[in-house]
């Protein structure tokens, strides 16, 4: 399993425990040939730049965002 949407590390703590508790909404199935790895590191990188959007930037839907490199 992957968890995609959390506090964890935001709202309370966890993000360095061995084990977690989410609910079950933020789980999605490991894709068919990823890593643990690869599951672990996919949502790092995707909510690192929703929170950076969406919290830092305060980025709204409709709003264009240009991304480059």
């Amino acid at each position: 399993m992957v968890i995609l949407r959390s506090d964890i590390g935001v709202r309370r703590d966890g993000t360095l425990a061995e084990f977690v508790t989410v609910p079950e909404e933020s789980l999605a199935p490991l894709p068919d040939g990823w890593s643990f790895e690869e599951g672990a590191a996919a949502p790092l990188v995707h909510l690192t730049a929703w929170r950076a959007l969406v919290h830092q930037g305060e980025i709204h839907p409709g709003q264009t965002v240009l991304v480059t490199g």
